[in-house]
């Protein structure tokens, strides 16, 4: 298995309980952005703290050395992994206000 996808999968799996609740408010979040919005922010800034450390594992020591440009594919690669199952996960942090 590819390490990226190794990597989120072992996240998933450390994480079970955690990704499942952030799971059911991610479905619902596109259906009404406003409402859910601050639930929404609440649950997923410990799982992007999550993903961050697990990005920062799976490609941090790259970064300075002749593979700095693989160090940024491979985080894409990553992010992209997650963003099947989690498609809204850059909105996390997105406050909405109502005018």
């Amino acid at each position: 298995m590819v390490k990226y996808k190794q990597a989120v999968k072992d996240l998933y799996k450390a994480e079970k309980a955690l990704f499942e609740e952030f799971k059911k408010i991610h479905d619902l979040y596109p259906t009404d952005r406003i409402k859910f919005s601050p639930e929404f922010n609440q649950k997923g800034k410990p799982i992007l703290a999550l993903i961050e450390a697990t990005e920062g594992r799976l490609c941090g020591h790259m970064l300075n050395g002749q593979y700095a440009k693989f160090s940024h594919r491979l985080s894409e690669q990553f992010r992209e992994e997650i963003k099947k199952t989690y498609p809204y996960i850059d909105f996390i942090g997105v406050e909405y206000s109502v005018a």
